[in-house]
């Protein structure tokens, strides 16, 4: 209960905490603690009552030592040198003291203990099962074990766990950790029986387990934390793609210690915020280092949103917005922290309305990302005609070339935490053949003199994200603008099926037809790509914005399908009826799309569930674009 035990329980928490969150790293006791208690790694209550007892205990100490003018820690035995202790402690007699001293060690010695106590194996099935689960040892796992535990499969799973324990990966393990394993797998298996699907649950758990079985501490922290046991092995168990992320990352298992927000995704401000924090003990000339912290901050919060997602607090809507939310807050970062290390070398632009900004298409165009999407991105900038004022001169426009192409870098380069996205730049003008960053003008004019009709279809779904705020409002009046110019109707009508049909025709597996979509007699669909699907509702949205645009310009104000079908709606430009019935399916696609991605699963769909929709989708479609199709 002394100070060595106050410093070990701090020093333990940065420890385990202290790689992924900076903030940790304070070498004074105290402020470690404050830190501690913001980061919740450990609750308030104790941080306050360990940073009293803390002061205390170092008073007596500081008074011990001036008395007998030498280092020591010992209390005297005399009753004098007791008064004289209480005294210069600033108690009025030893008696006082001792109490003082005696609740602070005992506080001290009690939280120490709970942090290296050997788990307790708990149950909620009474004392008799308690005395069972404790009894379960390694050695004494098998098959039979498994099925008395109440698993389904259990010789198929006790095949899968002894595959693991048999590796060579777990074989070669230092006795420490082979010991912190053997403890572990028996209360992981209780823990997994506990799960309405026990087998799933272990068995997905594995890969996890087997990645950190080298990293032991995490094994020590799950056996000692029941709970977040828990939280790992139901998520597992619900996805497929969870158990990857975990076992590719396992450092993500930090989130399942927080349940305050394991289950609640973090808004644009907290996530600003949370960004914030996390680079601000990182040197700005180290990007490797802040690449890598970009990377960690954007899994943990992808696996809170599929948490979340998984455990259903958290709407199809707001997943997609919360997933957008997050890829503009590292954009934005992203940015800022190529801009800062191109003005150290170069300076920054000069001359008269320079500016970036960077223009975002497809799903986080369309606030629709899900959680494998990559970004579709344009950049661009004003102010070509001058130059840098710095170190090293250069024009602007290589200056903000160069900006592009960091930003590209920092967002999609591999680091050992992994990449932040796959960045796909070829909507920009003339496709791979054109300039990485885009002047304005430039921009401007091959809208209007150039671009084809797909390309407009794209800026349907289509807003800037990031960068200077006076060239993002220029690129929404031009996104209008260009929305809003007149066509011939039966001629953009023609050319929008004639792309569906090309989009359909795009390779494919060899399992469906030459057409691109799945055969007719399939008992697959293909929920985006096949008739009847997502595609389809998204060409004839696109249509009838660059329709009708020129009429109406609130087609202009979104760039979501489900917002979209609203303003087209209200416009009267489809029916109530039609326009409900396309959402409801756009939804549900969109849905079913997220629930297989988790499973690991390709956008495919057994038909038969989705055949009245489907066909709901092709008649209206069809009725409001003919001939769409027949593509």
């Amino acid at each position: 209960g002394g100070i060595r035990e106050v410093e070990f329980i701090a020093q333990s928490m940065q420890l385990i905490h202290g790689g992924r969150r900076p903030k940790l790293r304070y070498r004074a006791l105290l402020d470690t603690l404050v830190a501690l208690s913001s980061a919740e790694v450990l609750p308030s209550g104790e941080a306050n009552r360990l940073a009293t007892h803390y002061l205390l205990l170092r008073r007596v100490e500081h008074a011990l030592q001036a008395m007998q003018d030498k280092q020591t820690q010992t209390l005297p035995a005399s009753d004098i040198a007791r008064a004289q202790l209480a005294a210069l402690s600033g108690y009025v007699d030893w008696d006082t003291l001792d109490t003082h001293l005696s609740e602070a060690r005992r506080e001290v010695a009690e939280l120490f203990n709970n942090l290296i106590a050997e788990p307790t194996p708990r149950s909620a099935d009474g004392g008799e099962a308690l005395e069972r689960d404790a009894s379960i040892t390694l050695s004494t796992l098998s098959a039979e074990v498994l099925d008395e535990l109440g698993f389904q499969e259990s010789a198929t799973t006790w095949s899968a766990l002894e595959g693991v324990l048999d590796s060579a990966w777990v074989t070669a393990l230092q006795p420490e950790g082979r010991r912190r394993l053997e403890q572990f797998v028996p209360r992981l298996c209780v823990a997994a029986a506990n799960e309405s699907a026990p087998d799933l649950a272990l068995t997905r758990s594995l890969p996890f387990v087997k990645a950190v079985c080298r990293r032991s501490a995490y094994l020590v922290l799950l056996q000692e934390n029941p709970r977040a046991l828990g939280h790992l092995l139901s998520l597992v168990a619900a996805s497929q793609w969870m158990a990857d992320r975990l076992a590719a990352r396992p450092e993500l298992v930090d989130e399942l210690f927080h349940e305050s927000t394991l289950y609640s995704a973090p808004d644009r401000g907290e996530l600003q915020s949370l960004v914030r924090q996390q680079l601000l003990h990182i040197p700005e000339d180290d990007l490797e280092a802040q690449m890598n912290a970009l990377s960690r901050i954007k899994d943990g919060v992808v696996l809170r949103v599929a948490a979340s997602e998984l455990m259903e607090t958290l709407p199809l809507m707001k997943v997609s917005d919360n997933l957008a939310y997050l890829a503009e807050v590292m954009i934005t970062h992203a940015l800022a922290v190529a801009r800062t290390e191109l003005v150290k070398r170069h300076g920054e632009p000069q001359g008269v309305n320079t500016g970036f900004a960077v223009m975002a298409y497809g799903k986080l165009g369309g606030l629709e990302l899900s959680y494998a999407s990559d970004l579709d991105l344009v950049f661009v900038f004003d102010g070509a005609e001058g130059e840098t004022v710095g170190p090293k001169v250069i024009d602007n426009t290589r200056f903000y070339t160069r900006l592009a192409q960091r930003i590209v870098h920092v967002l999609s380069a591999q680091t050992y935490a992994g990449r932040l996205y796959e960045v796909d730049l070829r909507l920009r003008p003339d496709g791979d053949s054109g300039l990485v960053a885009t002047s304005f003008r430039g921009l401007q004019r091959y809208q209007f003199e150039s671009a084809w009709v797909w390309e407009h279809q794209a800026l349907v779904r289509a807003r800037p994200v990031a960068g200077d705020a006076w060239l993002q409002n220029a690129l929404i009046a031009l996104r209008r603008d260009v929305l809003m110019k007149p066509r011939d109707v039966d001629s953009l009508a023609a050319e929008v099926c004639a792309m569906r049909a090309a989009h359909a025709s795009q390779r494919r597996p060899s399992n469906v037809s030459h057409s691109g979509a799945s055969p007719p007699d399939s008992d697959q669909f293909d929920l985006k790509r096949d008739p009847g699907g997502i595609v389809d509702i998204e060409f004839v949205v696109q249509f009838l914005v660059l329709a009708h645009a020129q009429d109406c310009d609130q087609l202009t104000g979104w760039s979501d399908v489900v917002r979209l079908l609203e303003a087209l709606e209200g416009s009267g430009r489809i029916s109530q009826r039609d326009a409900q019935t396309l959402t409801s399916a756009y939804l549900s696609y969109r849905g079913a799309i997220h629930v297989l991605t988790l499973q690991g699963s390709s956008p495919e769909a057994t038909a038969e569930g989705f055949q009245v929709m489907r066909d709901q989708v092709r008649q209206i479609t069809e009725s409001l674009l003919p001939g769409l199709q027949s593509g």
